[in-house]
């Protein structure tokens, strides 16, 4: 073998390393690519299901009326303070006899 040969199977040997570390970084980039497009599916989703529970949570607050709770809270007030105030009327009775 003369040396232009020598010299030339030498550059085809670092051509083909070359080529080698290209595939190896390519398959090493795919994967974190992979990687980040899982995360981003993954995200993606979450946000999909907070979106629906918002919109959920927005038609119920509309839905929700204010004057109906109020009215229910005053009636567990009134049931409540009702013996209490008896009492104290039956005491104030007792004391003023």
């Amino acid at each position: 073998m003369d040396a232009n040969s020598i010299i030339i199977l030498g550059l085809c040997v670092v051509l083909f390393i070359v080529l080698i570390l290209l595939y190896v970084k390519d398959s090493q980039t795919n994967k974190k690519f992979d990687r980040y497009d899982h995360i981003v599916n993954d995200n993606m989703n979450e946000i999909f299901i907070l979106k629906k529970e918002v919109a959920k949570l927005k038609e119920e607050l509309e839905m929700f009326d204010i004057g109906i709770l109020a009215d229910e809270l005053d009636k567990q007030i009134d049931d409540k303070i009702e013996p209490v105030i008896k009492s104290l009327q039956n005491i104030d009775k007792l004391v003023n006899k």
